[in-house]
């Protein structure tokens, strides 16, 4: 008798006595003391300087870097909560913009 497993009837889940790996869980969450912090606000002054430079009658106070770094917290967050992983159903057709180009601070 033939199984679904397409073996000789045993498992094919079966892998020598080495149980599997669970998968892996990424976290839908942003650490926002990360992004409070002063090493991250330093990180921002490049970015703050070129729009400050930009925009010659903006206000220096709005364009701060504690702002920036916590406006851009707050972004990923939101786009954790409405298209992460987590998200409830029905989740909006909306691209979810790559994590990795937040981590970059080039101005």
């Amino acid at each position: 008798m033939a199984t679904r497993g397409g073996g000789m009837g045993g498992s094919s889940n079966v892998n020598m006595g080495v149980p599997p790996l669970a998968p892996r869980r990424k976290v839908a969450s942003i650490n926002m003391q990360e992004y409070e912090s002063p090493q991250m606000f330093n990180r921002f002054n490049s970015i703050r300087d070129e729009l400050l430079a930009e925009r010659k009658d903006g206000d220096e106070q709005l364009l701060s870097s504690r702002n920036l770094s916590i406006l851009t917290a707050q972004i990923l967050q939101f786009m954790e909560d409405i298209v992460g992983r987590d998200a409830p159903e029905p989740r909006p057709q909306f691209t979810k913009i790559p994590f990795k180009l937040f981590k970059d601070f080039a101005p």
